[in-house]
Formats: structure tokens, C-alpha cells, sequence
């Protein structure tokens, strides 16, 4: 989801005032609840969010683990991609 901009950032006005030595990440992080009660959000069409997550899974597709040697994306883990590729389109 994608926050509303102009809500995210009167929301950031409003914390700079409640918390004014807190960091804008730091509410992010901290303070989500209160930051979700006040900034609208949006699922983005279709159009824009399809090669968004096309683009992430390529990213990554190839990566291994230096730990344990085993890939980021397993068989099941590639079908729920698969799965919210579809729910996307």
C-alpha cells in the first residue's frame, strides 16, 4: 500500500510537534499505530504495482543465503508469488 501523500505529510507536521526530538524514521518505526490512525492509504492499479513486484522477485530471485547456503525464494515461497502476482493482476 502506498500512503497518501499530502495525509503523510500533515501527519509529519503533527509529530515534529508531539515528539519534536524524534525523528520522522523513528515515528515510522515507533509510533506506526498512531501514524495509521491518521494517513490514508492505497493499493496502486494494477499497471504500477504488477512491475513493482515483477521487479522485486527479479531482484532477488538468485540470492542465496551465505549462512546455510539455501535460496531466498523456495518452491513454495516462488507459488505464494505466484499467488499475489495474480491477486495483483
Amino acid at each position: 500500500m502506498l500512503s497518501n501523500l499530502k495525509d503523510a505529510l500533515a501527519a509529519e507536521a503533527a509529530a515534529a510537534k508531539l515528539w519534536p526530538n524524534t525523528q520522522w524514521p523513528e515515528i515510522l518505526f515507533r509510533r506506526l499505530s498512531w501514524l495509521n490512525k491518521r494517513v490514508r492509504r492505497l493499493i496502486p492499479a494494477p499497471d504500477i504495482i504488477v512491475p513493482r513486484l515483477k521487479a522485486v522477485f527479479a531482484e532477488f530471485d538468485n540470492i542465496v543465503d551465505a549462512t546455510t547456503g539455501s535460496p531466498l525464494f523456495t518452491p513454495l515461497s516462488i507459488k505464494a508469488f505466484k499467488a499475489v502476482l495474480r491477486l495483483a493482476e
